[in-house]
């Protein structure tokens, strides 16, 4: 699913699918961190969070929290189901 823009509802029927995913987030998405995690740096990962999806177009495709790392490696941030 590469289109240059996220479709937050189909991610979200894959989390109540139990399924996994990865995403690169863009730079102009919007979030607010609700729980950080401590991480191993050692490993390239540089943050491990809980976030909620705060634009209303994207918190209404995807109302729940998910997760977010970012690795220092390529400067990406990586989500997934919580």
């Amino acid at each position: 699913m590469d289109r240059g823009y996220v479709d937050f509802a189909r991610l979200h029927r894959f989390t109540r699918a139990q399924a996994s995913f990865v995403v690169r987030a863009k730079k102009n998405l919007r979030f607010q961190r609700r729980y950080s995690r401590e991480v191993d740096r050692s490993t390239g990962l540089v943050g491990d969070q809980t976030v909620m999806l705060v634009t209303p177009r994207s918190l209404e495709g995807y109302p729940s929290p998910c997760g977010a790392s970012a690795h220092a490696t390529r400067g990406r941030v990586s989500a997934s189901p919580c």
